[in-house]
């Protein structure tokens, strides 16, 4: 039992040491106020995603990595967390998009896991919004994320956008920013995890494009593949990868370009 409770405590130290750290780091850089991250862990409730080997349902993983990420971020104390849902319950993806939109979150990172009919396909790979698919497999990943009763979009706010210079220039902007945020997710997994890096790739999915925020979707790996469906199944693997994606999340945050992103909304929401 003493072996327990010790064990235990230095878990807690090593934890608190760790976001000691984090926010040591992000001190040469800090923002005006804390950053709102809204975390989506895809599917749920009636959406049950993918399901792989020895029936891993997506939505399960998805909300267990995305509820530990939500903690590990708000324990640095420099991150406002929420999520698209706490349980397993079914939202649809404009209600996902509207939470971002609605609460104005800085950074939205939508938390997935990949299927393929070739089970030995494996790993992780992080996607950007493209209208143009990279390449076949991110057209299909696409086409069944989208499915997920997207519903129909605004057409009067993608008016605005279309018909704006400032709208279109704001866009590219975030494109740019979203690009950035899912290249070094795709590291922070690369470098902390023993998945397989599929690297960044990008697509036309439905909450990377109506979300005003720069946005990335993770595919943390298939549970099609055996080997990355036992690591998802693991709640341990799952902390490595939550870990790893608190800590790229937090590099992201902390650039030059992201803080000045920061300070110029700061004043332009105080002189309104």
């Amino acid at each position: 039992m003493r072996r327990y409770f010790a064990s235990r405590i230095r878990f807690g130290l090593a934890r608190a040491a760790g976001a000691a750290v984090l926010v040591a780091v992000f001190a040469a850089a800090a923002p005006p106020r804390k950053i709102r991250v809204l975390v989506d862990p895809g599917h749920g409730g009636k959406d049950a995603g993918a399901i792989g080997w020895k029936r891993t349902k997506e939505k399960d993983v998805n909300l267990r990595t995305a509820l530990d990420l939500a903690k590990r971020l708000r324990e640095t104390g420099l991150f406002d967390v929420r999520l698209t849902r706490t349980k397993d319950v079914f939202v649809t993806l404009p209600n996902r998009c509207r939470l971002a939109n609605d609460w104005k979150a800085d950074l939205f990172v939508s938390i997935h896991a990949n299927y393929a009919h070739d089970r030995r396909e494996k790993g992780a790979e992080v996607y950007f919004l493209s209208d143009h698919a990279s390449d076949p497999e991110a057209a299909r990943l696409a086409e069944v994320e989208n499915a997920a009763d997207a519903g129909p979009p605004d057409p009067s706010r993608d008016g605005e956008v279309a018909q704006s210079i400032l709208g279109v220039m704001a866009r590219t902007e975030n494109l740019n920013r979203s690009s950035k945020l899912a290249a070094t997710l795709a590291l922070a997994l690369k470098k902390k995890t023993t998945l397989s890096s599929r690297g960044v790739k990008q697509a036309s999915l439905y909450v990377l494009h109506w979300t005003d925020a720069p946005a990335a979707l993770v595919e943390m790996g298939f549970v099609s593949n055996r080997k990355d469906a036992a690591r998802l199944r693991s709640a341990s693997f799952r902390n490595k990868i939550a870990k790893a994606l608190a800590s790229g999340i937090v590099e992201y945050a902390r650039s030059k370009e992201f803080v000045e992103q920061m300070r110029q909304g700061s004043m332009t929401a105080g002189t309104q």
